[in-house]
């Protein structure tokens, strides 16, 4: 048996040629640690699907045209949302993968129904090779 949390990974846990991350990043503190963490063993490709969330203020007066957004979301005076820390662009993530060295990447959206609500999810694959 192997222990280890998604920041510090055991390298006894081995390598494997395709790794998942399902809806996770926005609940972590740091999503790029663990998703270095997660490509330090994954030999091929890796899967992430995430929310899809609004990252621009509705007064935002321009929008970056790449849109590698990230959004803070706990309010110190509130403790809310106490289970999410992100708002992440597709564009971000892929960034964070390719400079992991998943330079190959393709990204999806598609819709998964929630406690009979309709949520909009983003799916990115990266690959190491072409």
């Amino acid at each position: 048996m192997v222990y280890g949390t998604v920041y510090k990974i055991p390298d006894a846990i081995g390598e494997f040629d395709i790794c998942t991350l399902g809806s996770i990043l926005l609940h972590l503190r740091d999503p790029f640690l663990a998703l270095q963490q997660v490509s330090a063993h994954t030999k091929e490709t890796i899967v992430i699907t995430d929310m899809l969330e609004n990252l621009i203020e509705n007064n935002a007066t321009s929008i970056p045209s790449n849109r590698r957004l990230m959004r803070f979301l706990p309010d110190s005076a509130t403790c809310e949302p106490w289970e999410t820390w992100w708002h992440m662009s597709p564009e971000l993530v892929i960034e964070f993968i390719k400079i992991l060295g998943f330079k190959n990447t393709t990204l999806s959206y598609h819709k998964q129904l929630y406690q009979k609500t309709a949520c909009e999810l983003y799916t990115i694959v990266g690959h190491r090779k072409d």
